[in-house]
């Protein structure tokens, strides 16, 4: 018995003595311990003093901002997955997503940023650099010791520009011994959509990139109601393609939003046609029973089968073309028709 509880007490003051290192370790990682503290540094955006809300703090030499708040303050948008624990953020055409605790970011451009200090949650609030969420979202930061501010100055956004040289990766013109049109990656292993019209009865299909790049490919579903098709790249072995991401809820289309279509920079004089959207359409028997897009941006026979995207780059749907009892009806396929397309 004495030795069981001589064994019980030194088990009992090693699992004191760690506790001690775990509270000690968080004393340390959050400043003032287990909650972030007001210590007194001002956020300044475009030289207004953001007041109220959640404060920053310093850790590890750097400045950690409450991520939603500058986000908003920047006129920027933020959508959280408490299930996957990650956090997506976008500011016209340049955004990121990220994970918490994980040392690096995915940028809208499909490069990563490695994160000084890893986003954490603190008082319920996300936390992550300054500095990575001002270049992330196109910025300008500057860190004035004397004052303890923070000043952001935010950089023009040009939609066009942006959304044109983040989606051409992604962009190509397929051609088959029937004609050419546009069409674009839809997954890293080169799956493709375009129009059925290009390809069907086709006895070669070939698509090209932006990069001059030229691949042969086959046919995998053909939908002659929404004039949709699915082509897959014959590709070497671990190739991967650029793909547009899918940042934004795309339930939330609204009339009136600004969108643009794309076609393939290859065969058009310019592949990038701005307008809205001007209707979103019940569900319509005659394009199979979903609901389509009309838009006011250009949608003609070398931009179908290219994407409409929004400002930020999010993808929501395919350009399509159809003749119905004579007359030819421009609309667009929600992505999410693509999605339900069954490889055969």
């Amino acid at each position: 018995m004495q030795k069981s509880v001589k064994a019980y007490g030194k088990i009992s003051t090693f699992l004191s003595f760690l506790l001690v290192l775990v509270f000690a370790w968080h004393l340390s990682a959050y400043p003032g311990g287990l909650e972030a503290q007001d210590e007194g540094i001002n956020i300044l955006v475009d030289g207004v003093l953001q007041e109220g809300g959640d404060r920053p703090f310093i850790e590890s030499g750097r400045v950690m901002i409450p991520l939603r708040s500058v986000v908003e303050y920047l006129n920027g948008k933020v959508h959280w997955y408490p299930d996957e624990q990650q956090v997506i953020g976008f500011r016209g055409a340049r955004g990121f997503d990220l994970i918490i605790g994980a040392p690096r970011a995915n940028l809208i451009d499909g490069s990563t940023y490695t994160l000084d200090v890893p986003a954490r949650i603190v008082n319920g609030r996300t936390y992550v650099p300054l500095r990575f969420v001002s270049e992330a979202l196109g910025c300008e930061v500057m860190w004035e010791d004397p004052s303890r501010s923070v000043w952001i100055t935010t950089l023009p956004l040009y939609a066009e520009k942006d959304v044109e040289e983040l989606a051409k990766p992604a962009l190509l013109q397929v051609t088959t011994d029937r004609g050419v049109g546009s069409g674009f990656f839809f997954s890293k292993d080169g799956q493709v959509v375009t129009c059925a019209n290009i390809v069907k009865g086709a006895a070669w299909i070939s698509v090209r990139t932006s990069e001059g790049l030229e691949y042969g490919a086959d046919l995998l579903v053909l939908d002659t109601v929404m004039n949709l098709a699915k082509l897959r790249v014959r590709r070497a072995p671990e190739e991967e393609f650029p793909v547009f991401r899918y940042f934004d809820d795309i339930t939330g289309v609204e009339t009136e939003e600004p969108v643009f279509t794309l076609g393939s920079p290859l065969h058009m004089q310019e592949c990038l046609s701005p307008g809205k959207i001007s209707v979103k359409t019940p569900d319509n028997d005659r394009l199979g029973g979903i609901h389509t897009y009309h838009v006011t941006a250009r949608i003609a026979q070398d931009n179908c089968g290219g994407p409409l995207v929004r400002v930020n780059g999010a993808l929501l749907g395919v350009n399509c073309l159809t003749e119905i009892n004579g007359f030819t009806e421009a609309y667009v396929v929600p992505i999410e028709y693509v999605f339900s397309m069954r490889n055969r």
